[in-house]
Formats: C-alpha cells, sequence, structure tokens
C-alpha cells in the first residue's frame, strides 16, 4: 500500500465495507486475503501519473493565455474572461461539434446555434453573450432564443476542464432548452 499511498490513491471506508467481498481498494487489503483481490494500483498509478503530467503542461499553457488574455485590447467592455483573463483566447475562435441529430457551432463569450441534421430545420441560437459565471470554470447564458416549453429564453452552460488544447468534448441538451457544453482547455488547469 506505499507505492498507492504516494501516488495518492489512499481510500476510506466505512467500516461496513471492510471484509465484505467486495475489492474496494486498488490493492485488495480491506479484504480477507481468502477474497482473493487483484492488485490494480499499477493501473491506478500510471493513470494518476499521466494526469498529474498533463495537469502540469496544461498549467504551463494556461501561462500564456494569461499573457494573453492581460495582454489583448477588448473593445466589448464589461465582458469576464474568467480568472487573470485567462479565457479571453477562447473569445477569438469557434468551434464544431456534431452531437445526435444537431450540428452545434459554439463561440464562447458570444453565439452558440443548433442546426437539426434530419430535417435541415433553421438555424436555433442557444445562447447569446455569455455573461456570468456559476464557478471558477462554467460559463452562463441565460439569453439564448425564446423556448416555447419554458416559457423564456434558452440556457447554454459551458464546463471548462483541464486540457492541453482548446476542444468541444460535448454539447447536451439535458432539459427542455438547458444545454451544457463540455470544452476542455488550458486556460482552465488551475
Amino acid at each position: 500500500m506505499d507505492s498507492a499511498r504516494s501516488a495518492g490513491l489512499d481510500t476510506s471506508l466505512f467500516a461496513s465495507r471492510v471484509n465484505d467481498n467486495v475489492c474496494d481498494c486498488c490493492d485488495g487489503n480491506d479484504e480477507d486475503e481468502a477474497v482473493g483481490c487483484t492488485d490494480r494500483c499499477d493501473g491506478k498509478i500510471r493513470a494518476n501519473k499521466l494526469e498529474k503530467d498533463m495537469f502540469r503542461k496544461g498549467a504551463k499553457l494556461r501561462q500564456r493565455y494569461v499573457r494573453e488574455g492581460q495582454n489583448a485590447h477588448d473593445t466589448t467592455n464589461g465582458v469576464n474572461y474568467g480568472q487573470d483573463k485567462a479565457f479571453r483566447k477562447l473569445a477569438d475562435r469557434c468551434w464544431d461539434h456534431r452531437g445526435g441529430n444537431f450540428k452545434y457551432h459554439v463561440c464562447p463569450f458570444k453565439t452558440t446555434s443548433q442546426i437539426e441534421l434530419i430535417n435541415e430545420r433553421k438555424r436555433v441560437e442557444i445562447s447569446k453573450t455569455f455573461q456570468t459565471w456559476k464557478s471558477d470554470k462554467v460559463l452562463v447564458s441565460n439569453r439564448g432564443q425564446h423556448c416555447q416549453p419554458i416559457g423564456r429564453g434558452r440556457s447554454t452552460e459551458i464546463h471548462f476542464t483541464c486540457g492541453l488544447a482548446d476542444k468541444v468534448l460535448s454539447v447536451e441538451e439535458f432539459e427542455t432548452c438547458i444545454y451544457k457544453i463540455e470544452m476542455e482547455t488550458p486556460a482552465a488547469c488551475f
């Protein structure tokens, strides 16, 4: 267990989970030897190391995003580009993403639209200007095109996670006219 501890894989368990014939710890030390748990710590340690390495590289890239954000001369007043303006770089780009029967055009800090691919329905603006932060890594817009079933504008959240490149991972409408976008970016490596 020492190598697992040094890799940050400690597991705290309720007493009811010890000797319950379920191998909860990666090295199986929560069960009697008779249960025959397989040691899975090496794989978890490798995955943990890869994640830490990626985060370290992402944090280094983020420093460049911060410098660029702080040096940018914006013509739009009052736009909050997040902690240290690290997310400013994303305001200059858009990404296309296909999810199910829809194609999405994602432009952080500006607009996001969807087009239904099967019927080639007209473009629907699901967000228009992202104006607030729900947390350090969640950007929110409540100003999308009016949605009759909910009686107000569509709303969209962009959830940013640490990554080595700027990319849209997924877009989903998790409730009627309420959307969640998951994006990776070095700007979120903090």
